[in-house]
């Protein structure tokens, strides 16, 4: 795949889904705000920690969507059609397996939930967890078909399709909420428009890749041996992130009450929209970096690196420097006082958001990622989760919810934040890491400092109206932005943006 054709690929992905995403956000306030009104937010933490539960049963994939992703680079790259077909099949095997794995996994757990739960008053909570559970089960028939489309570049037909049937849940569930005031009518729908749009989705895949539907020959004996080591550093890697990211909503609702999880996921919803949009932009150039690295010298792959760096702080800087000023203001104004966390612990959701894999790791982990390095750092990850939950637990009963985010942060900090970095500058760009370290410190002291300037003068900014708070949230991007190119216009990363803005914005002026 030549450079124009990576570029197209990449801005397409990019474009469809930011405008996708928008809308969906709008719905998902507009739901989330009629669910606050009309049930209670234990309801809110209750939906969050099966999310959670069912997000460590998924240990099950063991890294199985990563490696394969890895190895679909190069047969696409070369157009190798009986390669593909055979790793499809191997695919598709794999993640029934996972599928039935996580089914039973799920039911044996199912008699334990009242250990997990603490002071429950939710009716039905047995009948809840088993449609979230058969929801998490079916997607993974599906899960195949959605990768290689990714791994193909066409992540924006992915978005359309998805997006098309959450806007129709999203719109159905406000609509039962209003009608019913039923969570379990809103709990069906939000299982039932996902399983349709995988659905959908697949015999799209089916019809653009015709060729997949015919029987692959068995993987090759080096393929097979190569996939084996993958899966195998992939299930460490896969447990330690679910371990990490997933167990803190558990660990919550069992010290402290599902009524305390519904209060942070009121946070969580914000950063997951926020995380969804980055994600989006480097899943957008992710085939684009495996293609890059597949087929170009260490020297560009690092220099796109750089790049990647560089955009991956001014989404993290930015996007944290606006949590910790606006967060409060907006939630007071959005639902109400009662719904506030003080703001040292929105500081360490923050701090735990800029840290983690959507924030400033994402960079390095997705040239990791994208190159199949899963093997050399394959026991961190899990000594990480274990980290995590041992911390969180121990700090959770000396200081309260905050505990839970110091916990995870010390996990990262202690394992991720250094281990990654090491093996793609050793093993992928064959360079020191005291380049990464150095960036990396120098981005974060710049958010430390950007966060201390315009939390300080915005906080002279009445903010206890809609009105008050646009101005705000105004200045804020404006005071952020300014910080950011004042230190960094001279810097060739930056250039290098600013030149693709320029031409972006001068030819839509031209069309206009």
């Amino acid at each position: 795949m030549n450079n124009k054709s990576r570029t197209k690929n990449t801005l397409r992905n990019f474009v469809v889904g930011i405008g996708a995403q928008l809308f969906q956000y709008a719905l998902s306030f507009a739901a989330r705000t009629v669910f606050i009104i009309l049930l209670p937010v234990e309801y809110l933490g209750v939906n969050g920690l099966f999310t959670n539960i069912l997000a460590v049963l998924s240990l099950a994939e063991m890294g199985v969507g990563g490696a394969f992703m890895s190895l679909l680079y190069k047969p696409l790259h070369e157009n190798d059609t009986e390669k593909l077909r055979s790793l499809m099949s191997a695919f598709k095997k794999g993640y029934a397996l996972i599928g039935l794995v996580v089914a039973v996994a799920g039911l044996v757990l199912f008699p334990f939930l009242d250990l997990i739960i603490k002071e429950n008053n939710i009716e039905n909570i047995s009948l809840i967890y088993l449609i979230f559970l058969t929801g998490s089960v079916t997607s993974y028939f599906y899960a195949h078909k959605i990768a290689f489309i990714s791994a193909d570049q066409k992540l924006y037909i992915q978005a359309i399709y998805t997006q098309v049937f959450i806007i129709i849940q999203y719109t159905l569930q406000i609509v039962v909420l209003l009608l019913t005031k039923d969570f379990m009518f809103y709990l069906i729908i939000q299982i039932l428009c996902p399983i349709a749009g995988n659905f959908v989705l697949a015999g799209k895949v089916n019809r653009l890749y015709p060729f997949l539907k015919q029987k692959g020959v068995p993987l090759d004996k080096e393929t097979r041996t190569d996939l084996i080591r993958k899966v195998t550093a992939g299930f460490y890697h896969h447990g330690g992130y679910v371990l990490a990211t997933s167990t803190d909503s558990i660990v919550i609702s069992a010290f402290l009450g599902v009524y305390w999880v519904g209060i942070y996921s009121n946070y969580l919803l914000v950063i997951s929209m926020i995380s969804t949009f980055i994600t989006l932009t480097f899943n957008s150039v992710s085939a684009s970096i495996g293609n890059l690295v597949a087929s170009s010298d260490k020297t560009r792959s690092f220099e796109t690196f750089q790049k990647i760096q560089f955009l991956n702080f001014l989404l993290a800087g930015f996007s944290s420097v606006c949590f910790i000023t606006l967060f409060n203001p907006f939630i007071n104004l959005w639902i109400g006082s009662k719904f506030l966390l003080n703001q040292c612990t929105v500081i360490l959701i923050v701090i735990m958001f800029y840290t983690g894999l959507f924030g400033m790791q994402k960079s390095i982990n997705i040239f990791k990622e994208t190159t199949g390095l899963f093997y050399n750092d394959r026991y961190a990850g899990l000594i990480e989760g274990l980290l995590n939950i041992l911390a969180s637990i121990y700090l959770v009963q000396h200081i309260g919810l905050a505990g839970v985010f110091v916990g995870t942060i010390l996990a990262a900090c202690a394992t991720r934040l250094w281990v990654e970095p090491y093996v793609v500058f050793r093993h992928l760009f064959h360079r020191p890491v005291f380049v990464y370290y150095k960036n990396y410190l120098t981005y974060g002291l710049t958010t430390i400092l950007t966060t201390a300037v315009v939390y300080y003068v915005t906080s002279f900014i009445p903010h206890d109206s809609w009105m008050g708070f646009f101005v705000m949230a105004v200045a804020c991007f404006i005071l952020t932005i300014g910080i950011f190119v004042l230190l960094f216009f001279k810097r060739n990363e930056f250039k290098f943006f600013y030149e693709i803005s320029a031409r972006g914005i001068n030819k839509l002026m031209q069309s206009i």
